[in-house]
């Protein structure tokens, strides 16, 4: 579920701070979270400051992010109270294994710059990405120059099957993975994000190299999107 409504008024906050909101997807395993975690540490070097959004998950962590988690978690009752209290832009329901229902949403508060100058680094998914993009292009929907989608990928699908096995986190996550839909999965991820990335350019950044050099990628892209001066 996407609130348009809450999300704009949102957007306006971050015109109003001189903010600049960047929309980050990719398939399964293309290091998103490593990307999103190290923009506000790359930033600095341009004089620019990020700040990633931390979604709300009720997925299980993974043991490596102990010290520094991609989500904050939360117990399902707790989840589907924020989404009775309206205090989510948006939220996704998907199943995970076998009958795990996995809920993982974005909170109104997280959206908010806590400071000028302030960009925001917001993690969705593919489709929403695309939805987002789509509004760009609608005359008067969103501000275009507020905004920008970035599209994460790789050059080859057995990048992502390397990586996604890398990051197993334990036993039992390794074995999760090694299910075929777990494989398919990915392989239609990649697949999508072959089909829409000519739809996105300028907007596509590939993470085949060091995360330094994605997270530079991103911000030459941002800047020449949005008009960052630095």
């Amino acid at each position: 579920m996407f609130n348009y409504e809450i999300f704009n008024s949102n957007v306006e906050k971050l015109q109003e701070s001189g903010s600049k909101l960047l929309v980050v997807s990719g398939p399964t395993a293309v290091g998103k979270d490593t990307v999103i975690k190290s923009l506000p540490l790359e930033g600095p070097k341009r004089g620019l400051n990020f700040r990633a959004i931390r979604n709300y998950s009720t997925k299980k962590p993974r043991l490596e992010e102990a010290d520094n988690p991609d989500y904050d978690y939360l117990d399902t009752v707790l989840f589907r109270e924020k989404i009775a209290q309206e205090a989510l832009i948006e939220y996704i329901e998907y199943t995970q294994g076998t009958n795990t229902t996995v809920l993982v949403g974005t909170s109104i508060e997280q959206m908010i710059p806590q400071r000028n100058n302030e960009h925001i680094v917001w993690k969705v998914s593919p489709n929403r990405l695309l939805e987002i993009t789509s509004l760009l292009s609608s005359d008067g929907m969103l501000p275009s120059h507020i905004i920008v989608p970035i599209f994460l990928g790789v050059s080859h699908l057995s990048t992502l099957y390397e990586r996604a096995k890398e990051r197993a986190g334990s036993k039992e996550e390794w074995l999760t993975r090694l299910r075929p839909n777990f494989k398919q999965r990915i392989a239609d991820e990649y697949a999508f994000w072959k089909i829409n990335k000519n739809t996105l350019r300028p907007y596509v950044v590939h993470n085949n190299t060091h995360v330094s050099d994605t997270c530079a990628q991103i911000i030459t892209v941002a800047l020449n999107k949005t008009g960052i001066k630095v």
